[in-house]
């Protein structure tokens, strides 16, 4: 669902990335490998997904920029020092209103950020993060697809042959009800050293 996005972050020239929650580095390396000049933090605090993302990093060759923590706190958030314009990619499982404070933002003007949230887990998380960057940054909201109609809709080459109950399988997240994702970019383009 942030494909597009994700894309159109890999041509911003970021000098640093966070990703909290990177899990096994889907992002951090991947950015890592299509950003050549940026700087990853990745964090998570899970032991074995620390591990994982280390593997990764290793194996894709960027383990130099790649930098892996556990915990990020607001306080991390707050003080972290950008050089350029950063970008923020948060899966954080709930933990958004704890991490995202109006003394964090202060640090994160010239940052975009991707953040998923999980009203599911707290049903005001989304107005929240909302409201905190509203003046700060223009706000995109993606919803994400339901797996049967990823299932009817999806198409790739690897797919095109298999039956609908075998695509639902591959395409299936196993999310608890919709999610969304705010996209928020920077207002503050002149603090930008663009290319």
């Amino acid at each position: 669902e942030i494909s597009t996005i994700i894309e159109e972050s890999c041509n911003k020239n970021y000098s640093e990335i966070i990703d909290i929650g990177c899990a096994e580095g889907y992002y951090a390396v991947g950015l890592a490998t299509i950003i050549p000049n940026a700087k990853v933090y990745a964090f998570d605090i899970d032991s074995n997904a620390r591990d994982y993302c280390k593997q990764m990093a290793d194996l894709n060759n960027v383990s130099e920029r790649v930098f892996i923590e556990s915990e990020c706190t607001s306080q991390v958030l707050s003080d972290f020092k950008f050089t350029k314009r950063g970008l923020v990619i948060c899966d954080c499982e709930g933990y958004e209103k704890k991490l995202f404070t109006p003394a964090t933002i202060k640090n994160l003007t010239n940052c975009d950020l991707i953040i998923e949230t999980h009203d599911f887990i707290d049903l005001t998380i989304s107005e929240y993060i909302e409201n905190l960057f509203s003046f700060t940054h223009k706000i995109t909201i993606i919803k994400s697809i339901d797996d049967i109609i990823k299932a009817k809709t999806y198409s790739f080459p690897e797919t095109e042959n298999l039956d609908l109950q075998t695509k639902r399988k591959i395409f299936s997240e196993g999310r608890p009800a919709i999610m969304e994702w705010y996209y928020l970019e920077s207002k503050n383009i002149n603090g930008f050293n663009n290319p």
